[in-house]
């Protein structure tokens, strides 16, 4: 039996150092493999962690402006390194997870950056947002998943909103994989991945 894995990128939106990004990107990538390799062992997923800290994630101004993104429909084509190393990526991924807090009523410009270095990478790919903060971000979340409809992405309908006790915003300590207020909220992001999963399937069969 031929084992083909497909790659699911769970894409942390923010750059802020110190914060719950870590922790919970920590708790929630063994919830997000878990459910989605329920459905089909010989096409296992595989989540792979993008930090904003690291290649492939651009950081910066690297769109040089000679080409839209949205001429570009192949990845050498990008005149920077950064850019196409992002693009390859992207194109490797069968769907995604943007793990996103809210900050002052709306999303990180590091993620609106990052995804404004592509166009047609992003296209039709299914993509579950989660967003977390002191409400759980339902602001982020709206603007957020409307930027990605404009990209012809396909969000799932179940968007899970963490809402952060304040101790774990302002106080010493941060969100672990220990954080038993987290318990609450697996069913909803097993909800959204059994939704990621099933537009996967679809766009893999269309």
């Amino acid at each position: 039996m031929t084992v083909v894995t497909r790659k699911v990128g769970l894409i942390l939106a923010s750059a802020r150092r110190g914060g719950n990004a870590s922790g919970l990107a920590t708790w929630l990538k063994p919830l997000i493999q878990t459910r989605l390799n329920k459905a089909d062992p010989a096409k296992p997923f595989e989540v792979v962690t993008v930090d904003p800290h690291s290649a492939p994630f651009p950081a910066g101004a690297l769109t040089d402006g000679s080409k839209f993104p949205a001429q570009v429909t192949d990845s050498k084509d990008y005149a920077s390194p950064a850019v196409r190393e992002w693009s390859q990526f992207i194109s490797s991924c069968s769907a995604f997870v943007i793990l996103c807090p809210e900050y002052n009523g709306g999303y990180p410009g590091e993620i609106k950056n990052a995804l404004d270095q592509l166009f047609h990478e992003w296209a039709k790919k299914p993509v579950t947002v989660v967003t977390y903060g002191g409400g759980g971000g339902s602001r982020a979340a709206k603007q957020l998943t409307d930027i990605l409809k404009n990209l012809q992405m396909q969000p799932t309908p179940t968007q899970p909103q963490i809402a952060i006790p304040g101790d774990l915003i302002s106080g010493a300590e941060r969100v672990t994989t220990a954080s038993t207020f987290l318990i609450k909220y697996e069913p909803v992001v097993e909800k959204a991945v059994e939704e990621l999963e099933q537009l996967t399937a679809a766009a893999a069969s269309a």
